[in-house]
């Protein structure tokens, strides 16, 4: 398990588009997301063309013949100001902004749906569906535009199996014609990991088509905002501007209803059970994957639980959670020697709503001699709920052993399994550092995170890794994950790992 510590971040991201998040909290008014637009639409280019890894549209940009495109972007991911991923809740996309170049010609805005794991499973992301598109219109050259539209637009958290998935959508724009220059703004920054980057797709996509994300650029992203309004009664109306009546979906009169026509909004129960869209009330394991894959270190004494608690509820998620051996293991006392299956010490949590808390219970000697000799433990784990409603819940977990010590293959890669942070968020890029005790870098990493998740990284060694490890056949080093949580703050993990040379 990677031992977490706050920290800022110094590098990360992915050429794949990985969009930012805002603060998760309840649609009560209108926001903006998107990019800046005092910024220069400074690309000459079209959708015929496709920049190179690094971003740039000169040497290494190569030829599309693509006569549409979509583009979507995102801020940096160390401080970030803005995003074009929707915030938690519902929402009606009422007016969009967009900055063209000097040679105009039909677009649209175009909301993106992306389904992932809220614990990173293996290929549980799936993007991307255009759900929704405004009127195409043509902006008015090196200004600003400005259209009405009326596009739905959420972020969600529902459950399958048990496992949180988030179904959340993001701004994009349509070029749907040859020769338009894209209303992109290029920052020249190519090489730098954690700057704004973007996303694109050839031909545009259309209201209910589907693209695999697979084109990610640094240093550029499209010049497209949009205004927000809240959705309360889901009738696909913006409350503020578009609907005159917020709690009843059959009233749109203009001028606003009456207060005798339009009713209060119900009153939210703070004491009765929460229920997660489509999944089971309370708090619970997030998912069969993230269970099967709980990790503790060899030479530790806990294990760790992981509780997700629903984004709906209107309180923390507070109780207390325990578990005992599946297996009946050997115990040693001064007199005879038996088998048992032993009880780990009950540990109270509370966890934030939408939030995943890793609570970490005491394993017995015996417990932690059998994890230290087969390389996993499972256990029978119970959650007692006691806010924001009483429940009772039961779940089957394996806890993995994490090798500290791994050998170096001939080209000089090394394989270290770590558990990635259950906070990260999963749609921003991570980095990974493999460095020494004097802080040199021997290897580097730019790769998803898997919240929660066992998985492999695998290293490279630098020059002078490679040539340090020859010579003294053993380093002790660390390896450093830099990661993004939901609410777009850095946190980082480090543990240690010792490389031996190869045989």
């Amino acid at each position: 398990m990677l031992r977490s510590r706050r920290r800022t971040l110094t590098l990360g991201g992915l050429a794949a588009l990985t969009a930012l998040t805002l603060a998760a909290g309840p649609a009560s008014a209108a926001i903006t997301i998107g990019a800046p637009l005092n910024l220069p639409a400074n690309v000459a280019a079209g959708c015929e063309r496709s920049p190179s890894l690094f971003g740039f549209f000169g040497p290494g940009s190569q030829f599309t013949g693509a006569t549409s495109c979509t583009w979507l972007g995102a801020d940096r991911i160390a401080n970030p100001t803005w995003t074009t991923q929707v915030p938690r809740g519902q929402w009606v996309v009422v007016r969009v902004r967009v900055r063209a170049g000097a040679t105009v010609g039909p677009m649209a805005a175009v909301i993106l749906g992306n389904q992932r794991s809220q614990v990173g499973a293996a290929g549980a992301t799936i993007c991307c569906r255009a759900m929704a598109e405004s009127g195409v219109f043509t902006p008015a050259p090196n200004q600003v535009t400005q259209i009405d539209t009326r596009m739905r637009a959420g972020n969600t958290i529902s459950a399958a199996t048990g496992e949180p998935i988030e179904t959340v959508d993001y701004l994009a724009l349509n070029v749907l014609a040859a020769g338009v220059a894209l209303p992109v703004h290029d920052t020249g920054q190519y090489t730098d990991m954690g700057a704004v980057r973007s996303s694109a797709f050839w031909p545009a996509m259309r209201t209910n088509q589907e693209q695999a994300l697979n084109s990610g650029f640094f240093g550029m992203f499209p010049l497209i905002q949009a205004d927000l309004e809240p959705d309360a009664d889901g009738d696909g109306f913006g409350d503020e501007t578009q609907d005159s009546c917020a709690t009843d979906a059959s009233i749109r009169a203009r001028p606003v209803a009456t207060a005798a026509q339009c009713p209060p909004p119900a009153p939210v129960s703070s004491t009765g059970p929460v229920i997660v869209p489509g999944g089971p009330a309370g708090p619970f394991l997030a998912g069969p994957g993230i269970a099967r894959d709980a990790v503790s270190l060899a030479g530790t004494t806990t294990a760790s639980v992981p509780i997700l608690c629903p984004a709906a509820a209107p309180a923390a998620c507070t109780g207390t959670v325990g578990a005992r051996t599946v297996a009946r293991l050997a115990t040693r006392t001064a007199r005879v020697a038996a088998t048992a299956r032993l009880t780990l010490r009950a540990r109270p949590f509370s966890v934030a709503p939408g939030r995943l808390g890793q609570i970490a219970l005491t394993l017995p000697a015996a417990a932690r001699r059998e994890l230290a000799r087969r390389g996993r433990l499972a256990l029978d784990v119970t959650v007692n709920q006691t806010a924001p409603s009483a429940s009772t819940t039961r779940h089957r977990l394996t806890v993995r052993r994490l090798a500290k010590i791994v050998r170096a293959a001939r080209a000089g890669r090394v394989t270290v399994r770590v558990q990635d942070l259950a906070t990260a968020d999963a749609a921003k890029g991570a980095s990974y550092d493999l460095r020494l005790p004097n802080g040199d870098v021997i290897g580097k990493r730019f790769i998803s995170p898997q919240p929660g998740r066992v998985r492999s990284v695998t290293f490279t060694l630098t020059d002078e890794g490679q040539a340090a490890l020859a010579r003294r056949r053993r380093l002790n080093a660390r390896i450093a994950a830099s990661y993004t949580d939901a609410a777009g703050n850095p946190i980082g993990a480090s543990r240690p790992v010792t490389l031996l040379a190869p045989r």
